[in-house]
């Protein structure tokens, strides 16, 4: 490339250079038997990592625009459905067994797209109040069906805001398009290597160290926090954190020494803006993962075992659990969240 960077391509894989990139491709090596019954420590960090590369190169997939395949894909973005924020499509996809009668795996892509309509050009606009004002709101929509990619109701669904007072649909039509194309295909990749996975180890082998993944996760988090007990003599911890409009995010954690488990108390969190000072429930979750993770010692996968310890208390209405409609703005309520924890 020039001489200020240095490719290290690892064993059993291949880059092909051209002229602003280097695409590598990352082979699958040779199978070997591993028990579907007992964990090998060994075995557990090499599904750990195996796992990580499913994302990865789902990410690849991604950049390279891969072809879609046939199947049932969802796109949804709406915080009402474990949306995170508007912007933020997400495109899911179910591995189904070898019978297709079983959803065993899901994989799934979220991608911030620049413009999905509403009031103004990208999103969060300081003066919505109401969710329709911000984007466009996607619940549920199958946007592959039977193989098939439905754009005709989907430029329906991104043109929807214009329906409404003072807003517009998106503004970057070919740009979504597109970019749900890829989404789609980078799940279509994830499929593959996760099947590709089962092929080599077997589906109860693969479930069982996806299993232990989340469980190694979930064992560190309470082993850090029964030696934060003990550093802090078993008083609770508290803490608050405020928003640019002077909303409190106020949290208090209670550990059990005996379990490493913890209570994660929001009580004296402020209310629910009329605006965009709010975040859903998932973003909440999503920063106290983000947290643990960063105070834990031991290098992790990112996933949900790191807050299996936890118990989440929310009061009623509070700005990072708020009703229907939750206008939200993940992207400035989270860091106040996760500073919190």
């Amino acid at each position: 490339m020039d001489d200020k960077q240095r490719i290290v391509v690892i064993p059993q894989a291949t880059a092909t250079i051209i002229s602003d990139m280097i695409i590598i491709h990352i082979n699958a090596g040779k199978k070997s038997k591993v028990s579907s019954t007992t964990v090998d420590p060994i075995q557990l960090s090499i599904f750990g990592h195996r796992f990580m590369g499913v994302a990865e190169q789902m990410g690849r997939a991604l950049q390279r625009l891969g072809n879609l395949r046939p199947g049932d894909v969802i796109l949804s973005n709406s915080p009402l459905c474990g949306g995170t924020h508007l912007p933020g499509l997400t495109v899911i996809t179910p591995i189904l067994d070898e019978a297709g009668e079983k959803i065993i795996f899901w994989t799934a892509s979220q991608g911030h797209h620049v413009d999905i309509g509403g009031i103004l050009p990208g999103s969060m606009p300081s003066n919505s109040k109401e969710l329709w004002g911000k984007n466009a709101v996607i619940k549920a929509f199958k946007i592959i069906k039977n193989g098939e990619f439905q754009e005709k109701e989907l430029i329906d669904l991104l043109m929807a805001p214009a329906q409404f007072p003072g807003c517009q649909g998106t503004r970057c039509l070919q740009d979504n398009i597109l970019n749900i194309k890829a989404q789609a295909a980078a799940n279509h990749r994830g499929s593959q290597l996760i099947n590709s996975l089962i092929a080599d180890f077997g589906l109860d082998t693969v479930q069982l160290y996806m299993e232990r993944v989340q469980h190694a996760a979930e064992l560190a988090v309470r082993d850090m926090l029964k030696m934060i007990y003990k550093t802090t003599d078993g008083e609770p911890l508290q803490a608050i954190d405020y928003m640019d409009d002077e909303t409190a995010i106020q949290l208090k954690v209670t550990i059990d020494p005996t379990t490493g488990g913890a209570t994660f108390d929001f009580e004296g969190t402020g209310p629910e803006a009329y605006g965009n000072w709010n975040a859903p429930i998932a973003i909440c979750n999503s920063a106290i993962i983000f947290a643990l993770r960063c105070m834990v010692s031991l290098d992790i996968p990112l996933n949900q075992g790191a807050i299996r310890p936890i118990t989440v208390l929310i009061p009623p209405t509070p700005s990072c659990a708020p009703l229907n409609p939750p206008l939200s703005a993940p992207v400035t309520y989270s860091p106040r969240n996760a500073s919190s924890v």
